[in-house]
């Protein structure tokens, strides 16, 4: 398993203006959180193309470049193949739990991709916009197919991360397409509408991984995993106000401790399935399973021999702390969804600088994204490191 490492080397003014709260990051973006005004442009050093897939267990990473201007149609590329072979290799686990899964409209957002970057290539105008727009045309089929599977599995509480995942990458290639025919406006209204329709079903999802009483997230075992700030975090996403602190969310889970302390385990009655599911181990089997052939004469007894292997008992304690440490996955699944629609924020956001500076999306490309874009010794890193 591997997780992803953000690593800031940037100034330290800016640093300690981050840690204070007078500047605020939103994607590749640095702005005085007051004013608004933009300070400077984060990016990777050099491009990430071996992330951990938020659909593996264990290993959230954002699917997402910091900036649009290192979002290329080839990386995008890169990362859809990594989703589909993930799905691919897991398929028969995911179908197991009930998800949908149709690798054929990979093979489509493929077919779009590939269009996608061979307009760009095209020396004819008129060809090149043509094959573009159908591309357009593509991925806002894949679009709404998605954010339609997406509302249908969160309803049966199935795991969703690789379709947000793709859904994202679709939304990205879409506003390159219109960047890259210098349709800047364009490209901002479609960023601007994505992040609009899929953060209701972002919403879905966190309420979902929530679980039924969020006080748990805070449970004794998981000291120094998950705190008060943390989850303070997740409720200032979830109602879009920066001013909600720890006490506040203490207040608003205060009945939620009192039930926890009544019954420990009642959070866990109604959970997501696919990250809490309750599957057997061999060990479960080892009382009850006799390794013999039954006889014919014996059929009677093979049948009840059988009765009882179905009727295995769980050990509700163990499955309870396995519960429990499957929170820190959680909410930093939930993490992962409010980076990565930062990031596509952060999008937005470029969008807006150039158009403002008149400067085209290839001009903007070399400059590396902003005015005042820090040198090569104070970018963002993103690197990958083994995980436990």
């Amino acid at each position: 398993m591997k997780t992803i490492d953000v690593a800031l080397s940037i100034p330290s003014a800016i640093q300690n203006n981050l840690e204070s709260g007078l500047y605020e990051r939103i994607g590749g973006v640095i702005r005085d959180s007051s004013s608004k005004e933009i300070v400077c442009w984060l990016r990777e050093i050099q491009p990430v193309t071996d992330f951990s897939l938020a659909a593996s267990i264990g290993s959230p990473a954002c699917i997402l470049n910091l900036g649009v201007c290192t979002m290329q149609f080839s990386v995008i590329m890169h990362r859809l193949n990594r989703i589909e072979k993930h799905i691919s290799e897991h398929r028969e686990l995911l179908e197991n739990i009930g998800a949908k899964i149709d690798l054929q409209i990979y093979a489509r957002c493929r077919a779009a991709l590939e269009q996608a970057n061979n307009a760009f290539t095209m020396r004819d105008a008129k060809n090149r916009k043509d094959a573009a727009l159908n591309a357009i045309d593509r991925f806002l089929v894949a679009e709404n197919e998605y954010m339609a599977l997406i509302d249908s599995e969160l309803d049966k509480k199935h795991r969703v991360e690789h379709f947000f995942d793709t859904l994202w990458l679709m939304l990205a290639a879409k506003a390159m397409c219109y960047l890259e025919l210098i349709e800047a406006d364009t490209a901002r209204e479609c960023i601007n509408k994505g992040i609009n329709d899929v953060h209701p079903l972002l919403k879905k999802y966190v309420e979902l991984l929530l679980t039924d009483n969020p006080a748990a997230y805070l449970h004794p075992e998981l000291k120094g995993e998950i705190d008060l700030r943390r989850l303070a975090k997740v409720y200032q996403w979830l109602q879009l106000d920066s001013q909600i602190d720890e006490n506040a969310v203490f207040e608003a889970q205060r009945e939620n401790f009192f039930k926890l302390s009544k019954d420990p385990q009642s959070w866990t009655k109604n959970l997501p399935a696919p990250y809490f599911e309750k599957r057997p181990e061999l060990s479960d089997f080892k009382d009850t399973i006799k390794w013999e052939v039954p006889s014919l004469s014996n059929v009677k007894k093979s049948l009840k021999q059988q009765a009882r292997i179905v009727k295995y008992s769980f050990d509700d304690s163990a499955h309870f702390k396995k519960c429990v440490q499957k929170l820190p996955q959680l909410i930093s699944l939930m993490e992962t969804v409010f980076e990565t629609e930062s990031r596509f924020i952060g999008y937005r956001m470029e969008i807006e600088e150039l158009s403002r500076g008149g400067i085209t999306f290839e001009e903007w490309k070399k400059i590396g994204g902003g005015r005042n874009a820090p040198d090569d010794s104070e970018l963002m890193a993103v690197t990958v490191r083994p995980g436990d």
